[in-house]
């Protein structure tokens, strides 16, 4: 375990110094500024949305808490698609960075074979390393430290590892009448063994003697769930909650993965009941794993 663990923080490092140096060594190049600007505008993103919720807190004006409601939404909005937009950059990047140091090999008079055998050699090693995170994430995810812990509404059966942390923070949100946003952050932890604990923080509590029951729902059902990674970083998802009830739903989408530490989500919940009313919504997650 100790020698696993070993090995991926030294491929995370490597991964840390391949998009450092990358940048560094096309640092105005477009796509470097879209690499970098979008991969951290995916994580800023998050974050202002979450300041701006927490200003509403101390806000008493309607008309000022419903335009920071706006504009938290539209910022959470935001985080996938910044995500994917710096990760594309950064393939663009490397691609570009790969075709230049082939034409700067050329340009200094080395033999065709050695050329040859370089951009042979290079795509290789592109070829392995793409295979490698892909066969990484397909078998080795539900013991790995940075597991994916949800699919939509439901946990994954990743388990974290010992030590690592993994928070998330979910958004559902519909524009349109009947409008409504909510906000809910996740934490989980890993203690090892194949156990984890958690604890969701949401902004629906409000204690009151008339609460009889811890939760009030039906008591038999099904909870479902479907994974199908299309590429390493691609997979599409959906998961069910059977029911008519305040849980009740069945959420297609995607989850993105830009980063190993990072995850993704996008998806529409669509109830079990009153959908013809309004009883659909977007729903847009973001995870990070700390070591």
């Amino acid at each position: 375990m100790n020698q696993d663990c070993e090995l991926q923080e030294n491929q995370e490092w490597d991964l840390y110094e391949d998009i450092h140096s990358l940048i560094e060594f096309n640092p105005w190049a477009w796509q470097s500024i879209g690499a970098v600007s979008g991969l951290m505008g995916g994580v800023l993103s998050p974050v202002i949305g979450t300041l701006l919720i927490a200003v509403t807190w101390f806000v008493h004006s309607e008309r000022v808490v419903s335009a920071l409601n706006g504009l938290s939404i539209v910022s959470f909005a935001l985080t996938i698609p910044l995500l994917a937009i710096g990760a594309h950059c950064l393939d663009l990047l490397e691609r570009k960075t790969a075709r230049l140091s082939l034409e700067e090999q050329q340009s200094q008079g080395l033999a065709v074979t050695s050329l040859r055998d370089t951009e042979e050699g290079t795509r290789r090693r592109l070829k392995l390393t793409s295979t490698s995170v892909a066969l990484a994430w397909l078998f080795l995810a539900p013991a790995s430290g940075h597991a994916q812990q949800t699919i939509f509404n439901m946990p994954s059966t990743d388990v974290l590892d010992k030590g690592k942390v993994y928070f998330e923070l979910d958004v559902s949100a519909k524009p349109t009448k009947p409008r409504f946003s909510s906000f809910v952050q996740r934490i989980v932890a890993g203690t090892g063994k194949l156990v984890e604990v958690g604890l969701n923080l949401t902004e629906n509590i409000q204690p009151s003697p008339d609460a009889t029951a811890l939760v009030p729902a039906q008591r038999a059902g099904g909870h479902f769930s479907f994974e199908q990674t299309m590429t390493p970083r691609f997979t599409i998802a959906a998961d069910w909650i059977i029911g008519k009830h305040a849980s009740g739903y069945f959420t297609p989408g995607v989850i993105f993965k830009p980063h190993p530490r990072v995850t993704g989500y996008a998806g529409y919940s669509l109830g079990n009941a009153n959908l013809r009313n309004g009883n659909h919504f977007l729903l847009l997650e973001s995870g990070y794993t700390f070591n």
